[in-house]
Order: C-alpha cells, then structure tokens, then sequence
C-alpha cells in the first residue's frame, strides 16, 4: 500500500518510470552497466569452447545472459547466482499468458505461481540482508523510493519481478537470433568476424610469445557495419512488438481510416516490418546487410518504421543496453568459437509456441551444436572491453 504523503499512485508511477529512465539512457551509469555485464560474459563465455560436450544453444546463451545481466544490476548477492532461483524464473514465465487472461490460475498456473514464489522470496532475503546495499544505483535508487512510499520488504520483493521481466525477457531470445542468423550464413559469418578487426585497439606479446588483441566493443555501433546490422535485422525480422496508442483527436489515417478521439491505437510491429514499400521487395527474407548505412542500392530505412523497441513515449527504456551487449557478445562469440549444428546443418526452428506477450518470439526446440575454438584464433588471446583511452586502458567511472 503506498503511504499517504500527499502525492497521488500517477506521481509515484511517474517517479518510478522517471529513474528507470534516467539511468538507462545513454550517460555513465549505461556505460558502467555495460561494462560490467561484459566483463562478466567475457569471463563466462571464454570457457565454451574447452567444455567437450554439446550445448544446446539458446539454453546455454540464456544462461550466460541471465547471470551477466542480473550480476551487473543486483551485485555480489545476485539471487540468480542461486541455480535454484535461476531454474525458478524460467519456469515462472511460460505461465505470464495464463496469469494475463486470469483463467483460473490458480489450477491452470499453479506451477508458474509457485516458481515466481521462490523468486519474490529470494528478493525479499535479498533486500533483508541489505544485498541492494551493493548492487547498482538503480537498485538502490528504486529501494530508496518504495520504502519512501511505504512498501513493504515483501511488496517491494514482488515488484522485483517486473524489473527482472524487463531484464530478461528477450536479451536472451535476441543473442540467439542473432548468432543463428550469423553461423547459418557463412558470408555474414565471414563479413562479422572481418569487421570486428576494426575494433581492436591493441596488440602485444605476452611472456609467453603469445599474441594478446583488446578488442574495444564500444565501437561496434560505429566501425562494425555488417555485425551491427545483422543485430538490427534480426530485430526487424524476427519482433513481434505491439504498439498500443491513445487517439488525441478525432483524424482520418491515410485519407482512408477513421480514428476516433480516445480510441487505442495497435501497431503490429510484424506488419510494418514486413512491408515491401517500406523494405523492398525482400522484405520476408533476412538480408544481413539491410541496415549498413554505406549501402548504395537502396535508401535507408524511415526510422519510425523500425519498430523493435516500440515508439514514442512507451518506447523500450532498456534499448540502449540491448544494442551495447547483444552485438558485443554476438562479437565475442564469432571471433573466439566456430559453433556447427549436431544434425549437420542449420535450420531455422519454428516459433509457434512463442509466448504472445513477448517482444520476440523464442524457439520452439533449442539447437543441439558443438563448440570448438577457432582454429585461426587459436594462438590468440582476447580482451574484451568497452571503451578504452588514448593510452590503452579501460575507462572508469
């Protein structure tokens, strides 16, 4: 229950939008953010190739992007670290369909209800034992305004969810995609792994004769062309984002189409990606490099019609942070590993069973592959940062 201070549940929904905001907007708390889920998947992904088993893959990137992701915003006492709360949210949001409609979720859901249970539990241990004390600003800013309004440690545990369900609902879904599209088609493969080079910012020698490359993954968005672009065609291709707007005013759309003030306006973000006199007449087919801005053979993209984070005022906050981390571990990924199906050759899975609320569909059945480090890289040592001084050093904050 919000405390009675006077202000109303609008301010302290604005407040609570406001510093979410804030600190995922591009400044230095993104780049801390950034820099700190990178470190942790450099360490973690490092270690792929030298296991000598299958992974199945979008099971093994979620993983990975789990733990980085909440071990940067929650800190040392991340509940995630427990693989019990891990396993527990995963098998809390097949269940979000059943909750949304309140069909009986008590008998239809019971499963989901009791894994999110164990998840607001482990939040509410977490904030007992001051674990937010040495997490990020914004958990800690986020604490500091529920307990101003007067929730309680078990409320402000539950709200918890939500934060984690922006986190993590579709990084994961995103990286798989991406790396899909780029080992399922050697030339952009190729085309990715060449352009990375631009981001290399140092080499050495180390004690023991062997070759040490930095690699800045800040750059990406600027001198990697070709693998920034295969991330924002997989967005392109593969979002199923709905965007739902208030009609301010009565007006007709496109000299055909009656909006009447105060009706609810639904953008199928699938249809506008989808349009061949916005995309060409590929416009069904993945073209990897479709978003390079040095293209000649066709003018860019009208940006309003890029819809994968929404538009306007509802637009995605976590976009900005979703563009650093998925080309940066798709990078590390490409560069390190040659990953190759079990079955012999890549094929597309089908996304039937996608969670309809999500803004990408996850697959249907994972992948079987096997991870080998690169032969070419293999007398190579990477160093993965994001951002790096004229003297060669990491930035801090």
């Amino acid at each position: 229950m919000l405390k009675e201070k006077g202000e109303s549940e609008q301010n302290y929904r604005d407040i609570n939008v406001g510093t979410i905001q804030k600190f995922l907007a591009p400044g230095p708390f993104l780049a801390g953010l950034t820099r700190s889920t990178i470190q942790k998947l450099s360490t973690s992904i490092g270690l792929l190739g030298f296991q000598k088993k299958p992974h199945n893959l979008f099971a093994c990137i979620r993983h990975h992007t789990t733990l980085a992701a909440t071990g940067a915003v929650y800190g040392p006492q991340n509940p995630f670290l427990d693989p019990v709360i891990e396993t527990s949210w995963w098998d809390f949001m097949p269940g979000i369909v059943k909750l949304l409609f309140g069909f009986f979720p008590s008998i239809m859901a019971w499963r989901n209800l009791r894994a999110r249970a164990r998840v607001a539990a482990a939040f509410k241990e977490y904030f007992a034992n001051n674990g937010h004390v040495e997490a990020s600003s914004l958990v800690k800013t986020m604490f500091e305004v529920n307990t101003t309004y007067g929730f309680e440690l078990a409320e402000i545990a539950k709200m918890e969810i939500a934060t984690c369900l922006a986190l993590l609902s579709t990084s994961a879904i995103a990286t798989f995609w991406t790396i899909f599209h780029l080992y399922a088609n050697p030339i952009a493969l190729a085309d990715g792994r060449h352009d990375i080079l631009a981001a290399i910012v140092g080499e050495k020698r180390n004690a023991d004769g062997k070759l040490v490359r930095t690699v800045d993954l800040s750059l990406i968005k600027e001198k990697c062309p070709v693998l920034y672009s295969t991330f924002q065609e997989t967005l392109r291709y593969h979002s199923s984002v709905i965007s739902a707007k208030l009609v301010l005013e009565d007006m007709v759309l496109a000299d055909q189409h009656y909006l009447k003030k105060g009706s609810t306006l639904m953008i199928p973000g699938p249809v506008v990606h989808s349009d061949t006199s916005i995309w060409g007449a590929n416009a069904n087919q993945f073209d990897h490099k479709r978003f390079m801005r040095n293209r000649v053979d066709t003018s860019a993209p009208n940006a309003s019609a890029f819809r994968a984070f929404g538009g306007g005022a509802t637009m995605c906050p976590g976009r900005y942070l979703s563009s650093n981390v998925i080309p940066a571990l798709a990078a590390m990924i490409i560069l390190q590993f040659d990953i190759a199906p079990i079955s012999g050759r890549w094929v597309m899975p089908t996304t039937t069973k996608a969670d309809i609320w999500n803004a990408l569909p996850k697959p249907d059945y994972d992948i079987k592959v096997a991870v080998t480090p690169r032969k070419e890289a293999e007398n190579v040592e990477w160093k993965f940062h994001w951002g790096i001084s004229e003297e060669g050093h990491e930035l801090s904050l």
